[in-house]
């Protein structure tokens, strides 16, 4: 029965976060005042990935088990460092529109926080599987 739960979180995963990388994508486009929400998009992608990568690799007993959220997580999450770092370290006087700061908040928010939140989460299902596939 815990498989078929792992199953159906991974399947709502990968389609709540497409259905927000969609909705987001359309409703952003339509030229409202609600742009903003395009800002979405790439956590939905992040997210629907996510979803289609626990689908895809699953836990096979008598080998040693690595999350898809350790390394999908890290990879994510660097992308906003890649983002935020050189950023802050741009001197004031480079700056003239004052765009450092929210590019940089932007870059740690919205990828940073979520892929090591899910690398962290990663960790400890790897831990939790492989405990369990050993019989401890």
């Amino acid at each position: 029965m815990d498989a078929q739960k792992e199953r159906n979180t991974s399947i709502a995963l990968a389609i709540s976060g497409w259905s927000i990388a969609l909705i987001s994508l359309v409703v952003g486009n339509m030229g409202t005042d609600i742009t903003p929400i395009l800002f979405l998009i790439p956590l939905g992608v992040f997210i629907g990935v996510l979803g289609l990568l626990r689908i895809w690799i699953k836990p096979k007993p008598g080998r040693k088990f690595f999350s898809p959220g350790i390394w999908w997580g890290g990879l994510y999450g660097s992308i906003g460092l890649l983002f935020a770092i050189p950023v802050l370290t741009t001197p004031a006087d480079q700056d003239p529109w004052g765009l450092a700061g929210p590019i940089a908040v932007v870059g740690l928010l919205l990828f940073s926080v979520p892929g090591f939140s899910v690398m962290a989460m990663g960790i400890v299902r790897t831990s939790k599987v492989n405990k369990s596939l050993k019989g401890a």
